[in-house]
């Protein structure tokens, strides 16, 4: 057959078939054809048998003891199998005889962030050891029982967007959500410790009332921050950080959640999702109210609410009052109504045992508000009243 080019034997010496053919100055692809042919020949004999044929290698080792037996010797096997921590098994594929007995076995992995059951497991684990997210909280030290507090939140409209070039103020869902939690923690330091607080949320909490980000009944286009799932993430999160703040104050909450023109039908769903959160909470009081109004009886003390944008301040609001709530009215001297609505601050007025009132808002105006000239002031009010003498004190914290 002529010299034999041993084509393995290049191979390894150079450490890649292009190598190999530049060393025997072949063709690449001639240099491949060559080496097949040859490993061809050898698989059918015509190299003979002697070791090591080209294109083959040692399997198994044949040799003589000590004692005149023949000892054949092949590598003996691995380490034991263990599948890496990043990865689980998939499956096996398995090699068996005619009687069964396993003579080879495939292994095949995958990702264990692929794998159900170990991200089932791997949650789990994360889950030992959790506590609820709301647990009874301790109650103060102190509170006077004959003292209540209502943190009046206005119209907050969280989600609105302003730009300060064209509104005079900037506004989007960060600065609302941190301007509430500040005012709410200066009004928290400057109230008395009355044993009770509400926190009477006066309706047009969200800006909008779904993700069309129109008015309901208007159907007037919206300035809105962020897409609407965050501004309810965020929306639900500020109510819990400001009754949380209050429970440290006082030994008991009333929370009252008013429907505005501007969430008439989301603002239902937070105060569910309220409920759910202080489910296990004994000091807050948080009723599912569908109403538009809003109605307390502390002491000789009448305490009313509404969004504003249906009855109106003044003998309207009285006689309808007088007549949605009879037996309150009936048992109670010194009557208070909270309105919102209007963004601005007016002591209404007082007629046949009603006083009333609407306040501000900490939101910022949108570019509709401002172009219309509204020039109110921003600020949040605690009014403290006494079970028997109505109002106490109150505090006001605006807006720089």
């Amino acid at each position: 057959m002529g010299v034999l080019l041993d084509y393995s034997r290049l191979v390894a010496e150079h450490g890649s078939v292009k190598a190999a053919a530049a060393a025997a100055d072949i063709r690449i692809d001639n240099f491949k054809r060559g080496m097949a042919r040859q490993i061809a020949a050898a698989e059918r004999g015509e190299f003979g048998f002697a070791p090591i044929m080209p294109g083959y290698r040692a399997k198994q080792i044949s040799s003589k003891s000590a004692d005149g037996a023949w000892v054949k010797q092949t590598k003996a096997p691995g380490e034991v199998f263990k599948p890496l921590d990043s990865l689980s098994i998939k499956g096996r594929s398995s090699l068996i005889d005619g009687d069964e007995r396993v003579h080879l076995q495939w292994v095949l992995e995958r990702d264990k962030a692929k794998d159900p059951l170990a991200l089932a497991n791997t949650i789990r684990a994360a889950f030992d050891g959790f506590k609820p997210v709301h647990l009874p909280a301790a109650a103060p030290a102190f509170a006077r029982g004959d003292l209540l507090t209502s943190y009046v939140l206005g119209d907050h409209h969280l989600g609105l967007l302003a730009w300060k070039p064209e509104s005079g103020e900037h506004y989007d869902l960060k600065i609302g959500e941190r301007l509430l939690l500040d005012k709410m923690d200066e009004l928290v330091a400057l109230t008395p410790p009355s044993e009770t607080a509400l926190f009477l949320n006066l309706g047009d909490f969200f800006h909008s009332n779904n993700a069309r980000d129109r008015t309901e009944q208007s159907d007037n286009l919206l300035d809105v921050d962020g897409r609407y799932g965050k501004v309810l993430q965020v929306g639900i999160r500020l109510a819990v950080g400001c009754i949380l703040k209050l429970l440290n104050k006082h030994e008991r909450v009333v929370v009252a959640w008013l429907r505005g023109n501007h969430d008439p039908e989301v603002a239902l769903g937070a105060l569910l999702a309220l409920q759910a959160w202080f489910r296990d909470e004994p000091r807050v009081v948080l009723e599912f109210n569908p109403s538009k109004f809003f109605a307390h009886e502390f002491g000789a003390v009448a305490l009313f609410a509404t969004h504003g944008d249906t009855v109106k301040p003044g003998p309207e609001l009285v006689g309808f009052l007088a007549s949605k709530f009879p037996k309150l009215w009936g048992v109670t001297t010194k009557r208070y109504c909270a309105l919102g609505h209007v963004h601005h601050s007016a002591r209404g007025g007082e007629a046949n045992g009603l006083t009333w009132e609407s306040f501000q808002t900490l939101a910022a105006k949108d570019a509709w508000h401002a172009s219309e000239g509204y020039l109110s002031d921003r600020s949040m009010t605690a009014i403290t009243y006494h079970r028997a003498f109505g109002e106490h004190s109150r505090n006001r914290v605006s807006v720089q």
